[in-house]
């Protein structure tokens, strides 16, 4: 059997959603299991799109760009959900051979995770990238036998746990441009849900922390992963792994407290943390502006507002409001990985 045939026998599917919504928890968990592969937020579809998504033969040029580009991710993104890197499937690429955009990015996913890559028990790989739910029309079109597992949670939830975000390099936003942007991804993917609703599966946070074993079960069912109680115990092989990267102090004491706020049993009292923590203006803030979408998905309002706080509100949030426009026009991928690895680090 070719690389390119064992490839082509590997499905490939995506999570997406709105950020903070449970997908790294997911992720962890896919990561597993023997058969399955999933990876955090690489960014290579974005990174490779234009350029190679009608690929036919293998270059000189593609070897020189996935290797770079893997230098280039471990140097801005050590991450203990990922590696070690094994460039030995890259390697083994020949110069005029066939290749098709999946088979490369299939690749790559594996090629990010040393020996375990390197077998021929994995079936399944899965990309987890929140941004991709404004890529999904791309994704689809290249990969069109994907199936999507798109997260989504209670937007007053979703503005808290921003709000409370300690991740380094990331500017704290107003409560409006959150609520915005949370209404940008859950129209997108409720207008998709609605067309491929056999391909995308739409996830709640709170099911997910209410009924754990159920709905891990339902995704993995989905996403034709193998699922067994085990995955749970995946906080002991994150200790290990976090012990082998090189990272700066800040980074490290990050990582290790997600894995350790991971591994801890999960509080269903968390999911209403808003109600206390939020001030009545910043809820019925996000009422107005998110209750229309979030409706739609079981969330209702829990405030009372009039004409008037609709207009205040609304004029609070212009500026917000043309941020987020700004954002949504500009669903360049090229743009956004330059955002990704060239200014923000």
């Amino acid at each position: 059997m070719t690389l390119q045939q064992k490839l082509d026998k590997i499905e490939l599917h995506f999570i997406v959603g709105i950020g903070r919504s449970g997908s790294t928890l997911l992720t962890t968990l896919l990561n597993q299991t023997e058969s399955c592969i999933s990876v955090p937020e690489i960014h290579h579809f974005i990174k490779f799109y234009h350029k190679y998504k009608s690929i036919a033969i293998v270059s000189k040029q593609v070897i020189d760009d996935y290797k770079s580009y893997i230098d280039l991710f471990f140097k801005y993104k050590n991450n203990a959900l990922v590696g070690p890197v094994n460039y030995t499937l890259i390697d083994s690429l020949k110069i005029g051979d066939k290749i098709t955009y999946s088979q490369l990015t299939k690749l790559v996913y594996l090629g990010l995770y040393g020996e375990k890559g390197n077998t021929d028990k994995i079936s399944v790989l899965v990309d987890k990238n929140p941004y991709y739910t404004l890529q999904l029309k791309k994704l689809l079109l290249v990969f069109p036998e994907a199936k999507y597992i798109a997260l989504v949670r209670d937007y007053r939830g979703f503005l808290l746990s921003n709000l409370q975000s300690k991740k380094i390099g990331t500017a704290k936003k107003s409560i409006f441009y959150y609520a915005l942007a949370w209404n940008l991804f859950i129209k997108e993917l409720l207008y998709y849900h609605r067309i491929y609703n056999n391909k995308v599966k739409i996830v709640k946070y709170e099911d997910l922390i209410s009924h754990k074993e159920t709905i891990v079960k339902e995704i993995f069912d989905f996403l034709n992963v193998p699922f067994s109680l085990s995955v749970f115990d995946f906080h002991k092989t994150m200790q290990d792994r976090l012990s082998l990267i090189q990272t700066s102090d800040k980074n490290y004491e990050r990582m290790l407290n997600k894995i350790s706020n991971l591994s801890k049993p999960i509080n269903e009292t968390r999911m209403f943390d808003w109600q206390k923590q939020l001030t009545s203006e910043q809820i019925m803030a996000c009422d107005i502006l998110c209750s229309t979408h979030g409706s739609k998905l079981g969330y209702t309002k829990a405030s009372y507002y009039t004409k008037i706080d609709i207009f205040l509100v609304h004029l609070k949030s212009i500026t917000s409001f043309i941020k987020v426009k700004v954002f949504e026009w500009m669903k360049s991928p090229e743009l956004h990985f330059y955002y990704q690895y060239k200014i923000k680090k």
